[in-house]
Formats: structure tokens, C-alpha cells, sequence
């Protein structure tokens, strides 16, 4: 699967999830890095209310999605233990 193939899943999982209630849907990791490997799952994170962590196998890969509401992303940014993974990880989301 190369980088359009998940781009693609992606974005059909986003707008799942943002019929969903979602308000935002980012994709992170090592696939938003471009370090991604054939075995990489694809991790997306959802803004809002929804199942805290799933694990689905799509098309032959694993897709991670995490939900986090607005107000645990700020106070993640804003909390100095949590604040070194939250900004890189920010920085590089599609």
C-alpha cells in the first residue's frame, strides 16, 4: 500500500468518523511523518466525543483511532508532563 493508497483509507475513515460527530479528524504517526514501513498501522485522531481507543484491520492494515476531546488537547499542551509529545506530534499531523 503506498503513501495515495493510505491517504485514501484515511480520508475515507475520516468522513466516518466525522458523520460520527467528529469535528476534526488528523492523521498522525509514522504515516504523517513519511517514516512509515509495510507494517505501520495508520493512526488517526478524532475531536470529540467518541470510544477512547479501536483497533480495526481495513484492507489489510491496521488503523488506530483515538478520540480526544478539544479541552484534552489543550490541557495537553498546557500540562508541561504532556507537552513534549503533544507538539511534535501536532507538528507533523495531516
Amino acid at each position: 500500500m503506498d503513501r495515495s493508497d493510505v491517504l485514501e483509507l484515511a480520508s475515507a475513515v475520516a468522513r466516518e468518523l466525522e458523520s460520527a460527530g467528529a469535528s476534526a479528524v488528523v492523521l498522525a504517526g509514522s504515516h504523517a511523518r513519511g517514516d512509515a514501513h509495510e507494517l505501520s498501522d495508520i493512526d488517526l485522531y478524532a475531536i470529540g466525543a467518541g470510544a477512547r481507543y479501536t483497533l480495526r484491520a481495513m484492507d489489510g492494515r491496521l488503523v488506530a483511532i483515538s478520540w480526544r476531546t478539544e479541552d484534552d488537547e489543550r490541557s495537553a499542551l498546557l500540562d508541561p508532563a504532556t507537552v513534549g509529545a503533544a507538539v511534535p506530534a501536532w507538528r507533523v499531523a495531516l
